[in-house]
């Protein structure tokens, strides 16, 4: 039997990748604020990188989606960099982040199914 090429995956692993590709996917549509009260509602896995409004606080309060546009800024320090989100809408250094996150986390996946099932083959 010839040997597997590099780049040719097998289906088990396709298959985890697909769940975990989901499970990540659920992550950063899931809510990450679950405070009700709060002024805005953040999105995105590991970092918010959607920020929508929230419900209004009180009654008669206009806020981003009642005709009074609020957008400001606010910075993140994550280590040794500084992001400058903004509180309503997408924060695209924080999106790349969370892109680079998602594919780093599907090549660790799958290398380390990869090296489970050619090991396990080769002891055949």
């Amino acid at each position: 039997m010839t040997s597997r090429r590099f780049w040719r995956l097998h289906l088990s692993t396709l298959v985890v990748l697909t769940l975990v590709a989901g499970a990540l996917l659920g992550a950063n549509i899931y809510p990450q604020s679950h405070d009700p009260s709060a002024f805005s509602i953040d999105y995105g896995f590991p970092l918010p990188a959607f920020c929508e409004p929230g419900p209004a606080p009180f009654p008669g309060f206009r806020g981003a989606g009642g005709g009074t546009v609020l957008f400001w800024s606010s910075t993140l320090h994550i280590g040794p960099f500084v992001f400058d989100r903004q509180v309503y809408g997408w924060t695209y250094s924080l999106l790349a982040v969370n892109v680079a996150c998602a594919i780093v986390a599907l090549a660790f996946v799958a290398v380390l199914c990869e090296w489970a099932a050619r090991r396990r083959e080769s002891r055949k």
